[in-house]
């Protein structure tokens, strides 16, 4: 079975791992995400966001999903996931995700890479390997405090100075470990994304400035309310 994700190694140099794990030349058979924080080793979830994967799984347990439960599909909303993760358990930690085309990647990546180590950028960062399927790579990075509007700010601006033109979206990291994804998310709810960037620019909108934008509903209810 292939590695979920490979990252920079403790004592490697900043050149030496984007030699080694370029995401042009590296494939998606190797692994699904290439990794480096500035720590040289995985990043993972803390403490709170772990509590609120096992609260929200409760919640979400196979008997509690009726189809016809109308206030559950309320709760499990945008907003409820945001105020389940932070105002309960006190946890923020998530991820802007946007796309590259394979021709910028090399220069874009080597640039988030710098950002990172200049300490523009938190933790870590991730990026997809080359896939046939597609001519785009998709990058991630992570942030401890989704809630922290001037963080989000100078975050978007480093990604945009290191290249990315693509629009951005943020989603909480416990989203992730709950695999809750447009495709498999219960009744198709966009579920997980709670700030949204327009294509080269840099302002954030909110779920709720969005839905107003493009018409999309979104309900929003604490879960916090239910549990």
């Amino acid at each position: 079975m292939q590695p979920r994700i490979l990252c920079k190694r403790i004592g490697e140099t900043l050149p030496q791992f984007l030699e080694r794990l370029s995401p042009v030349k590296t494939t998606v058979d190797s692994c699904e995400w290439i990794g480096v924080d500035k720590g040289g080793e995985e990043w993972e979830a803390g403490e709170a966001s772990k509590k609120v994967v096992e609260e929200f799984k409760k919640y979400c347990s196979p008997e509690r999903m009726d189809e016809d439960d109308e206030r559950t599909k309320k709760l499990i909303t945008i907003e409820g996931l945001s105020h389940a993760v932070f105002e309960k358990h006190g946890a923020a930690e998530g991820k802007w995700f946007g796309f590259v085309d394979r021709d910028d990647m090399e220069a874009v990546w080597g640039a988030l890479c710098t950002a990172l180590y200049d300490d523009l950028l938190e933790d870590r960062i991730q990026a997809t390997p080359a896939d046939p399927a597609t001519s785009q790579h998709a990058i991630a990075v992570l942030t401890t405090d989704y809630t922290d509007r001037p963080l989000q700010e100078r975050i978007v601006k480093a990604i945009r100075q290191a290249g990315v033109t693509s629009s951005l979206h943020l989603k909480p990291l416990a989203a992730t470990h709950l695999a809750l994804y447009p495709n498999t998310y219960p009744w198709g709810n966009r579920a997980t994304t709670l700030f949204f960037v327009s294509e080269r620019q840099h302002h954030i909108l909110g779920a709720a400035e969005r839905s107003k934008r493009d018409s999309t509903r979104f309900v929003f209810r604490s879960l916090t309310d239910a549990l």
